[in-house]
């Protein structure tokens, strides 16, 4: 039947087609066009292209073209290296699509590709001559396959393993290395949605960085060719026992304008030991401007332990963040930082912070200004408001100034009122200066924090004036030991660090003037009272208390390591004095000292009297120890003195007698003398006038 023929030839012709292709495959040698390959590839390049490998071309089930071992030579002007190179390519081509004008790719393999990127100072790359600028136009008709063919192009997978990525900045002085890359996507199709999930080691010389990476997507390109996104996007970056990182989002950008977006950016990083950071916000990039934005930025931190010296830290920031990545330049407007400090140092254990204000800041210079126009600090009963300003932060040589008050600033034990801070830091050098009411009197301080040295370095100098002792003691030892004005001045130097190590290096001296004060009968005058009063007699106040009256309490004291220790403090009363001599140890709160507890100094008894009294231990709860022998060795020279003087006075009165009788004689001869004298005066006088009257 004619069926039959027609049946019958057309399978003859179909297995002698099927025939001729089994012998093409065969027979084939892709290796004989090496040259005209390299050839185009230098025409159209200017670049040098090596196949090493053999190159084997298949034909069932589909059509397969595997490369071997190949390289592209570098362009002019750059390294002798090569600018890419790949140890195996293997490209498979469906068949019978090809027939229908459609271009079905099975897979799409590279393994071992190396690729080096570099940009010279002068701004150029090593890939910019690769890209077809200004190159000729297809025929029409070649066209309009061209295009036929790829509005049909699928792709089943492409897979990148064992690779490498160089990338070489001269002009920004960088390098950056993704070693081991392995890419691997699912489907492709123009028009839709292919899913890509990346792995590599990142390194990167600054910032310095040597991070393993994760990526998953789900990318599609528009029908223009120009839109794209990247939905679903999730990161992970990973430090071994240093940072866990993972960022999420969809990308949204556009090609031609080479701008992208993420309208919902969410970060979270964990520090492995020290606590958790999380970001939010809406990133907008535009890479033609060079213009980075994070708006509606939110900054989350929760951290404990590790390099803290804080039990917590609870910290945030927000606001809308610009960063012009050519200039390095970037700024925060809106800014606001809160943080919740829980700490031992603290009063009360949590201190609170807010702040608001802007950032504007060079990245490359350090230079530029932070510049918080409120800032305020909150423990659980006490806050303190102000500003500051932070000039070049990122410089070692940034500048701070910050003023603060507060009605009231505690740190136990101590309450300063109406306080003011002034904070001013350059090159290192902190200098505070703090002032208010201290205790109903004038406080002035000046503290300096040289952070330059290893440990920092605590030089400060204190005034007061009319500060009431019965405060600071009561607030010090729960006890008004001594009332009174107290004008002191104290310079002392020490070291950061925690209370003991500062009390360890505290050094320095102290000069104090208390006037017009009282010792009340409290516990020391309790102890002391029995002395006293053998010079003074006690009175009572209006509160009913037993105290004793002075004029005045002065004295200089050095401070070394910790310990004042002073030759001679004097308390001056209407009739009595107290001098004393010691130390007090601040390190280990201790005492001993001793007291000269005696009468006022008078004109012919200069010293007087004296009663000591011994005063050790510690100083929560002193020993008192009255020194008997000494007052008694006193009280018998005292009484061997006056002895001596009574002795001279028996002794004086009774020579003073004795010269009074010989003076006494002394005087009877002469008056006797006087009257024999003058008796015979006159006896001679009545002689020679009896002679003259003979004579006439």
């Amino acid at each position: 039947m004619p069926i039959l023929r027609l049946l019958a030839w057309l399978s003859g012709l179909l297995l002698m087609i099927v025939a001729l292709i089994a012998v093409y495959a065969l027979t084939f040698d892709a290796n004989r066009y090496k040259p005209e390959i390299t050839a185009m590839v230098k025409e159209q390049t200017g670049r040098d292209l090596d196949i090493s490998g053999d190159i084997k071309l298949s034909f069932y089930p589909n059509i397969a073209l595997q490369l071997g071992q190949l390289a592209v030579g570098n362009a002019k002007g750059f390294d002798d290296e090569n600018f890419a190179e790949a140890k195996n390519a293997r490209v498979e081509v469906q068949f019978l699509p090809l027939l229908e004008k459609q271009l079905k790719i099975n897979e799409v393999h590279l393994q071992g590709l190396r690729l080096n990127l570099h940009r010279a100072k002068d701004g150029k790359t090593n890939w910019q001559d690769l890209l077809p600028e200004g190159s000729s136009q297809a025929t029409a008709d070649a066209g309009e396959a061209i295009t036929s063919l790829l509005g049909g192009l699928v792709v089943t997978g492409v897979s990148v393993t064992d690779s490498q990525v160089n990338w070489r900045d001269d002009k920004q002085d960088k390098t950056l290395t993704l070693a081991p890359l392995n890419v691997q996507t699912g489907k492709f199709h123009p028009d839709e949605p292919v899913d890509i999930r990346l792995t590599t080691h990142l390194k990167q010389n600054q910032p310095a960085l040597d991070v393993d990476l994760q990526l998953t997507t789900t990318a599609q390109l528009d029908e223009n060719k120009n839109d794209f996104s990247l939905a679903k996007l999730m990161m992970q970056a990973q430090l071994p026992d240093k940072l866990d990182a993972n960022i999420s989002g969809n990308l949204q950008g556009k090609l031609d304008k080479e701008q992208a977006s993420i309208p919902d950016l969410q970060a979270d990083i964990n520090l492995p030991g020290q606590g958790k950071l999380k970001l939010s916000g809406k990133l907008d990039a535009n890479l033609a401007k060079q213009l980075l934005k994070l708006d509606a930025m939110q900054l989350q931190a929760d951290l404990q332990g590790g390099a803290l010296p804080v039990k917590s830290l609870a910290a945030t920031a927000a606001g809308d963040l610009s960063l012009q990545m050519n200039k390095q330049q970037l700024d925060i407007a809106e800014l606001k930082l809160g943080a919740d400090i829980k700490a031992e140092q603290v009063p009360g254990g949590q201190l609170q912070q807010q702040a608001s204000g802007k950032l504007s800041l060079n990245l490359e210079s350090g230079k530029g200004l932070l510049d918080l126009s409120k800032v305020q600090f909150k423990t659980a009963d006490q806050q303190l408001d102000g500003s500051l300003q932070v000039r070049d932060p990122l410089l070692p040589a940034r500048v701070v100034e910050g003023k603060f008050k507060a009605d009231q600033f505690r740190y136990p034990p101590f309450a300063l009122q109406q306080a003011k801070l002034d904070v001013f830091m350059e090159n290192g050098q902190v200098k505070l200066t703090p002032s208010g009411k201290l205790f109903q009197g004038a406080y002035q301080g000046t503290i300096n924090i040289d952070t330059l040295l290893t440990p920092m370095v605590v030089r400060s100098e204190h005034k007061v004036q009319k500060l009431r002792t019965e405060e600071l003691l009561f607030a010090l030892t729960d006890d008004r030991l001594v009332t009174g004005a107290l004008d002191m001045t104290a310079k002392l130097d020490s070291v950061a660090g925690d209370a003991k190590v500062f009390k360890q290096n505290l050094n320095g001296t102290l000069d104090l003037e208390l006037n017009d004060g009282t010792i009340r009968d409290a516990n020391f005058a309790q102890k002391t009272k029995e002395v006293v009063k053998l010079f003074e007699k006690e009175s009572v106040n209006e509160m009913g208390e037993k105290e004793v009256a002075f004029t005045k309490l002065a004295g200089q004291w050095q401070v070394q390591q910790g310990v004042f220790h002073t030759e001679e403090n004097t308390l001056v009363a209407p009739h009595f004095q107290i001098k004393g001599n010691g130390d007090v140890n601040i390190v280990d709160e201790s005492l001993d000292f001793k007291l000269r507890i005696g009468e006022k100094p008078k004109a012919d008894k200069p010293q007087g009297l004296f009663a000591p009294l011994h005063i050790f231990g510690a100083w929560k709860k002193p020993s008192y120890e009255l020194e008997l022998d000494v007052l008694l060795k006193e009280m018998a020279d005292q009484e061997i003195e006056k002895q001596k003087a009574q002795l001279k006075g028996k002794f004086d009165a009774e020579k003073q007698k004795q010269i009074d009788a010989l003076q006494q004689k002394r005087d009877e001869i002469a008056d006797r003398l006087k009257s024999e004298v003058q008796g015979e005066q006159n006896k001679l006088e009545d002689a020679l006038k009896n002679k003259l009257k003979s004579l006439f």
